[in-house]
């Protein structure tokens, strides 16, 4: 649901929920997962729910796969493709 959708203003959608709706497409194309995952929305209101659309950001997409990249390295099966925890920056595996 786009945030104009989720306004549930009288005016209709327009092109702007397509655009959106596309970025979430590619979103999940970078990063294997939606922009907002499930666990987020499962016990939360309808109200709630409108409330995050319009007005949280999800984790940008250069994070996540910052991320998953350093995970993958750790669980990498060869050890000298592993990163050593000394060599992160400040303890943080996407600073690597």
């Amino acid at each position: 649901m786009s945030p104009e959708q989720a306004e549930m203003s009288e005016v209709d959608v327009d092109t702007r929920s397509d655009v959106f709706s596309l970025g979430v497409l590619l979103y999940e194309l970078l990063t294997g997962t939606t922009p907002f995952g499930r666990e987020k929305f499962s016990d939360v209101s309808f109200d709630e729910l409108r409330r995050i659309i319009r007005q949280e950001g999800p984790p940008r997409p250069s994070t996540r796969l910052s991320m998953l990249a350093a995970v993958n390295r750790q669980r990498s099966p060869c050890p000298t493709h592993r990163d050593s925890p000394t060599s992160f920056k400040n303890n943080d595996p996407t600073q690597g």
